[in-house]
């Protein structure tokens, strides 16, 4: 069957329509009245007016190639296809874990079906296979048609859903049950797409556009009349309708649910302070003879007032802070103590970036954690850095960065001609003790550049201790 076997209809007729502005997430679905969104480690859960009720950043990590989150039966599954391997992590619906994560050979999204097994769909040769996570071929549903690709998948009842994509940017909706059965195919007007899902509930189709602009298309239309071609399945192994036993950790042994309720109200909520402008947080500035204090907890204050200060401070230091005192873990050999440093107090004068806490390689995204052993204390403290690498740094691997994350500090090193060599070191603490001189060093169109860069992007003050050491040494 071609495209002029059967028709074009419009999407638009009958559907309810709503376009968000400024949905900064990579990846988001809709699930039933709800969006989850997310970026990097943190989950946002937005009501059906993209409306935020919560952000978490304990429940998802942050190094995954494409995510896929879906509901059943009152638990939250979340799938991380990272290379070739899926990660599978199952949530209770107060967001407590069910049981240990998973993980198989596979990069294809999981779905859980009516008799809670994990299945998992591959498109071939114009057939869409249904297989256990054994590999096992249950069904296959043969199309009449070729596609170029499909959307994530949902199961609803007994049934599975998808949307297609066809040639010359036309889509379908298809239905996989007892028989194969499609729509009519329609066109979605938009050629600047990120990214694209699905749900469906109660005979709602729904479908989330995100678009390069960060603007988010949602819309919904009413299933009734929508399949109107069908097309019998081959059957190569029936599934069971029964409970599966099975020591799979993937399995969930419930029964099936045709209506799936998720209570929000058990989430334990992270609400980080959001940026609403750059500028609503005054900064704290004081004087001693020549040393200027400022104190912000955000970067971009820093870069600002050294392009404001640039060619008129008279000052010989400047100190850019958050706190003055901060907690650091001194390693023993069979425990650890955490010992408050007083930065003000400091009797010997701190080396800028003594106490960067880590570094990020950028060949591959990963992160290192730095970690002090106690080996003297005198009149305030000393430590010697001792490693089972080499002779000077002991570092411990405790995660990675997105590859998205990776590209654009990448490209903010590279126009800017910041000099670094595989390798970006980074600190939690916001306390630094700058000799006038090095900034002086650099012209005012270097700190300008990087000051324009957050006034414009404010998600770029989450890379500032990752990129601050490098900036100020150019």
């Amino acid at each position: 069957m071609s495209l002029e076997n059967f028709r074009e209809i419009n999407l638009y007729e009958k559907t309810l329509y709503n376009s968000y502005q400024n949905c900064n997430n990579t990846f988001i679905y809709p699930i039933h009245n709800y969006y989850f969104g997310c970026n990097d480690n943190i989950i946002s859960i937005y009501n059906e007016n993209l409306e935020l009720i919560v952000m978490n950043d304990t429940l998802i990590r942050n190094n995954y190639n494409n995510i896929y989150i879906s509901l059943f039966n009152q638990r939250l599954v979340i799938q991380y296809i990272y290379n070739n391997q899926s990660i599978i992590s199952i949530f209770n619906n107060n967001f407590t874990n069910f049981g240990k994560e998973s993980m198989i050979e596979l990069n294809k999204q999981i779905i859980y079906i009516w008799n809670n097994e994990p299945i998992y769909i591959e498109y071939k040769n114009q057939c869409f296979n249904i297989y256990s996570i054994e590999n096992t071929l249950y069904y296959q549903y043969k199309l009449q048609f070729n596609i170029q690709g499909y959307s994530n998948i949902i199961c609803f009842n007994k049934d599975i859903y998808l949307l297609a994509k066809l040639d010359y940017d036309y889509y379908v909706y298809i239905k996989l049950g007892d028989k194969l059965e499609h729509s009519n195919y329609f066109r979605l007007d938009y050629d600047d797409i990120r990214h694209l899902s699905i749900d469906y509930y109660q005979d709602i189709f729904h479908i989330i556009i995100m678009k390069n602009d960060n603007s988010l298309i949602s819309i919904k239309k009413h299933s009734l009349d929508i399949f109107v071609h069908f097309s019998e399945k081959q059957v190569y192994s029936s599934i069971s309708n029964f409970i599966l036993h099975s020591n799979n950790t993937l399995l969930i042994k419930n029964k099936w649910a045709d209506e799936i309720v998720f209570d929000f109200n058990n989430i334990p909520k992270y609400i980080p302070r959001i940026f609403k402008s750059l500028d609503i947080e005054p900064t704290m500035t004081r004087e001693t003879s020549k040393i200027i204090y400022i104190q912000s907890s955000k970067y971009f204050d820093y870069f600002k007032w050294i392009v404001e200060n640039y060619d008129t401070s008279e000052n010989e230091t400047v100190i850019f802070y958050k706190n003055v005192e901060y907690n650091i873990n001194i390693q023993f050999v069979d425990n650890f103590i955490i010992h408050t440093l007083n930065m003000e107090n400091m009797s010997n004068p701190m080396k800028i970036f003594m106490f960067t806490m880590g570094k990020l390689i950028l060949s591959d995204g990963s992160i290192y954690k730095r970690s002090f052993k106690k080996t003297n204390i005198v009149q305030n403290i000393m430590i010697h850095m001792i490693s089972n690498e080499n002779s000077n740094d002991f570092y411990i691997k405790n995660g990675e960065i997105s590859e998205y994350d990776l590209k654009k500090i990448l490209y903010f090193l590279i126009i800017n001609n910041i000099k670094y060599i595989n390798q970006l070191f980074w600190t939690p603490f916001q306390y630094f003790k700058l000799d006038m001189k090095l900034i002086w060093n650099r012209s005012k169109d270097y700190w300008e550049k990087i000051y324009n860069v957050l006034n414009k992007d404010e998600n770029f003050e989450n890379y500032m201790p990752y990129l601050f050491y490098n900036i100020i040494n150019g």
